[in-house]
């Protein structure tokens, strides 16, 4: 992806975990994720993580990166 515009990486910065492609005809973007949210959302278990539900609200559209 030579595009890209990265907002997380894990373990090195050529690791990407979540970066936005823009479209190849320019009118919008791509969100590319390989964040594991699903299990950080219940918020009843101790690996809650609160910041997760707002990637996942941000992700679906709810919300702004």
């Amino acid at each position: 992806m030579a595009n890209e515009t990265k907002f997380a990486w894990a373990r090195e910065p050529k690791t990407t975990a979540l970066a936005v492609v823009p479209t190849a005809s320019g009118n919008g973007h791509i969100v590319f994720s390989q964040l594991d949210l699903k299990g950080r959302l219940d918020r009843s278990r101790p690996n809650c993580d609160p910041v997760a539900e707002r990637v996942l609200l941000s992700l679906l559209g709810r919300g702004h990166f």
